[in-house]
């Protein structure tokens, strides 16, 4: 009789469960009306408050490149083009120096104070060379040490040795002379000659009028015939006489043609051998210069420019230098103004203008920490070079950053360089795929 009972109760029980369940399906089945007026309203406003604040709300494209700052004057960067310990330092840190003053030099084979000296030299015989003076002043030490360059060096002294001699001994000036004093010569000879001929010719005639009478007296019978063949071989002598004194003029002048032709033969073989000679000369000597050129360029420091001496990473002449680092750097006085260089890419590179804004990252100094140097694009090159196109920012408020630190500006700096192009909404970068879509096309 109890299982009975506790049977029905548990009917009932999930008979009422069933009813509530309807009863909440039906309510969960049909929300209210107000209910979904009042959500679909929010909705819409929603909606429409998203379009008409993409419409109002614009913000520009970036265009990042990088970006170096600098002056207009920046530091002048000695590197080492070779490794080796320092020879010599002439300099200390801090020292005022001037454009063309020698710092230091790298260890070589080379004895730098002969290739001091050997500077010296050169110096002077371009000095000779552009005033036309004599290269015989030159005496050249054949006592130098001159490393790499001795080749060069050795090559110069023997052109110069071969030059100085062709012009002290002057052979070929001598040969002239001697060939002019016989020439000299031979003109009074020929004079002579000529007056010999001339007696000849005046012996002839008269030879000739004497003939006429003895061939008249001998056709009158006065002159035996034998007398009369006398007469001919007497003309006939005088008529050889005069044809031999011709041919000697005739050999005296040919001869005079002859040395004539000699001496200007000679002058030529001169200007030539003194043109070989000096070309021979010169060529050695810019070769010497090059060679010199290229061991300074190797192992000295010069200065580029006047200012103050920044010792970088030497500090004695026991330290080992690598090749290309840094080692020294000259400030100059004036720096000049404060600008930046960048480099466009390709890319975007259509967008930026003059007088837009720049925001610049520095490398050496966190933009979270120190903030950013604010710009404006000053210019934009109209020829593009190998990787994109070179531009000038101005710094609006110089080396003073977002966050008002003043940052000291002694070398390079790099970044990377924010330009902000002209703003567009967000609902028209959202329909310009669809109008670039439209008019391709209607095209």
């Amino acid at each position: 009789m109890t299982g009975k009972t506790e049977h029905r109760e548990k009917d009932n029980q999930a008979e009422k469960i069933s009813l509530r369940s309807d009863e909440v399906e039906e309510i969960l089945g049909r929300p209210p009306g107000w209910l979904i007026s009042f959500g679909t309203g929010v909705l819409f406003i929603v909606v429409a408050i998203v379009i008409a604040g993409s419409g109002f709300f614009s913000y520009p494209d970036i265009v990042r490149a990088p970006v170096l700052i600098t002056r207009e004057n920046p530091p002048s960067i000695l590197i080492a083009r070779t490794a080796g310990k320092p020879d010599a330092i002439f300099r200390n840190d801090g020292d005022l120096v001037n454009k063309g003053d020698t710092i230091a030099v790298i260890e070589n084979p080379a004895r730098f104070s002969d290739i001091f000296r050997l500077g010296k030299y050169v110096n002077l015989f371009n000095w000779i060379i552009r005033s036309d003076e004599d290269i015989s002043i030159i005496n050249l030490p054949g006592d130098l040490v001159l490393g790499e360059v001795q080749p060069a060096y050795n090559a110069f002294t023997v052109a110069l040795n071969d030059y100085t001699i062709f012009i002290s001994q002057d052979y070929f000036e001598s040969r002239i002379s001697a060939l002019r004093a016989e020439l000299e010569e031979y003109k009074t000879y020929r004079e002579n000659l000529r007056r010999q001929g001339k007696l000849a010719e005046r012996d002839l005639e008269l030879g000739m009028i004497q003939f006429k009478r003895d061939s008249m007296l001998y056709a009158g019978g006065v002159i035996s015939e034998s007398e009369y063949e006398n007469a001919q071989v007497l003309l006939l002598n005088k008529q050889k006489a005069f044809e031999t004194a011709g041919l000697i003029l005739s050999d005296a002048v040919i001869t005079i043609a002859r040395l004539e032709r000699s001496i200007a033969d000679t002058r030529l073989e001169k200007e030539e051998r003194h043109q070989m000679l000096f070309t021979v000369l010169i060529n050695a000597f810019r070769q010497l210069e090059s060679e010199l050129a290229l061991w300074e360029n190797r192992y000295l420091f010069v200065s580029p420019a006047s200012g103050t001496l920044d010792y970088l990473s030497v500090w004695s002449n026991l330290q080992e230098l690598k090749a290309g680092e840094a080692v020294f750097s000259i400030i100059p006085g004036n720096m000049g103004e404060l600008y930046a260089r960048i480099l466009l890419p390709f890319r975007g590179a259509g967008k930026v203008r003059p007088g837009q804004r720049v925001n610049i990252k520095l490398d050496g100094y966190p933009y979270m920490e120190f903030g950013m140097i604010g710009g404006s694009v000053l210019s934009v090159s109209g020829g593009p070079v190998e990787d994109g196109f070179p531009a000038v920012i101005s710094l609006t408020r110089g080396a003073v950053t977002t966050f008002g630190h003043e940052l000291e500006v002694m070398r390079e700096l790099p970044g990377i360089a924010e330009i902000s192009t002209d703003e567009m909404s967000l609902l028209e970068r959202l329909f310009s795929p669809v109008r670039h879509l439209l008019r391709n096309r209607l095209i």
